[in-house]
């Protein structure tokens, strides 16, 4: 089961198939210095929009955001630096994504930015 990164989301792969789940970007090292440039870039955009304080090795490895979090539904290509879900991470680091009922008390204290 993989959970979404973002603090208070609850999206898991068991429960709701079908979304749409992109890693945190690593650094990729092997295809240039312009590449390794921008996906340094793009990471620590990411890692800055995620904004949890618990993140660990681990959470940045295996870790996955959820769809729910961008504004296509699927993150940019990395050498699509100006579509808006490369260029913020992941979009607006608390955008809330529409949660049932039962999931509403748990994220009432987190600001919904649309």
């Amino acid at each position: 089961m993989v959970l979404c990164a973002i603090f208070g989301c609850g999206t898991r792969t068991v429960r709701d198939k079908g979304v749409y789940m992109a890693r945190i970007p690593s650094v990729v090292t092997n295809q240039g210095e312009e590449t390794r440039i921008l996906s340094e870039e793009r990471r620590k955009k990411w890692i800055s929009a995620i904004s949890r304080k618990d993140l660990t090795d681990s959470i940045l490895e295996h870790g996955r955001v959820c769809g729910r979090h961008f504004i296509s539904g699927k993150a940019a290509k990395l050498w699509d630096r100006y579509d808006p879900d490369w260029n913020q991470g992941v979009v607006h680091p608390l955008r809330v994504p529409h949660f049932r009922q039962h999931d509403k008390l748990a994220c009432d204290h987190m600001p919904l930015h649309v």
